[in-house]
């Protein structure tokens, strides 16, 4: 008998709330990163070559103080599907990687402009300020997302057949 043999396997009600909690880690922390992460870069694009750092200082204040709601309108659905994603990886099947949580965010962030139906690319009737900010808006939730993975990348749970596999000949 292994000491893995003897370890209790998390019940599901525990992988519920692991997936839970990590997703409101995700609601939490995501819209706030996103928000200021998304003004800062629309404000270093817009500066150019001339990039003021005092004016960035005070871009970045005035985001948290009145971007902040707006970001949680905005990112509470692309933060919660993440955040459920991300979850369901740790609780049910290890682990997440980096790599994971970044196709997450991109795909999150591809989703959504989506769902609002915008695309990454032009048409010839959008400029190309638009596909700009598109793509600078799939860049935000993978920005997030890798974000709130780092805070909650310990939180896994064995995988669910964790005991079947080491249990096999080899």
């Amino acid at each position: 008998m292994s000491l893995a043999d003897a370890a209790p396997r998390p019940s599901l009600a525990a992988r519920i709330v692991r997936t839970i909690g990590i997703a409101w880690i995700f609601l939490a922390a995501g819209p706030p990163i996103g928000t200021v992460f998304f003004l800062m870069m629309t404000a270093v694009i817009g500066m150019g070559r001339g990039i003021d750092v005092a004016g960035l200082s005070w871009i970045a204040l005035f985001s948290l103080i009145y971007g902040l709601p707006f970001g949680y309108m905005i990112g509470f659905l692309p933060a919660l599907g993440a955040g459920l994603i991300v979850g369901g990886k740790q609780a049910w099947f290890g682990p997440a990687s980096i790599w994971f949580a970044m196709i997450v965010g991109i795909a999150v962030g591809v989703c959504f402009l989506a769902a609002a139906g915008q695309s990454l690319w032009t048409n010839g009737e959008a400029g190309n300020d638009s596909v700009q900010f598109n793509a600078l808006l799939v860049v935000t939730t993978a920005f997030s997302t890798l974000c709130c993975w780092a805070m909650i990348r310990r939180w896994h749970l064995p995988p669910q057949n964790a005991r079947a596999r080491d249990s096999l000949p080899s």
